[in-house]
């Protein structure tokens, strides 16, 4: 895979992807190219779109998205582990309340992405970027 997408708002016309240590790094191009997808025109009979990227920049980032909601599922699977542990311990128990918090962003934080991934997945279905 490229380690960059076709972005007609990024100086060149191309933004990274892959960039970082972490998947959560293309967080932001996912949802800059989500927000530029109407949701309306997706039902609309001969809908086309003026997205920021190309086929194949929707590709990679769906990809990428994937990959973002898989991690965000075991980071907040490992953290379910970590406050039903019985024996926890007095750090987890003072922070219970951040670590709630936290779960709670994350799981947030993989619906919005499945989401942008689904409507992404949609447009390339319909088979209409521009």
């Amino acid at each position: 895979m490229s380690k960059e997408i076709k972005f007609k708002h990024a100086r060149g016309g191309v933004t990274p992807i892959l960039e970082g240590n972490t998947v959560f790094t293309d967080l932001w191009p996912i949802a800059a190219v989500d927000i530029s997808i109407d949701g309306e025109a997706l039902y609309k009979k001969d809908s086309t779109y003026e997205l920021p990227t190309d086929e194949d920049g929707l590709k990679a980032l769906i990809e990428r998205g994937n990959d973002c909601i898989n991690n965000l599922n075991s980071a907040s699977l490992a953290l379910s582990m970590v406050l039903t542990d019985e024996g926890l311990s007095d750090q987890v128990q003072e922070n219970l309340t951040e670590l709630a918090w936290l779960q709670a962003s994350l799981i947030e934080i993989a619906i919005r992405t499945g989401s942008s991934v689904d409507k992404m997945r949609d447009v390339l279905e319909a088979k209409k970027p521009n």
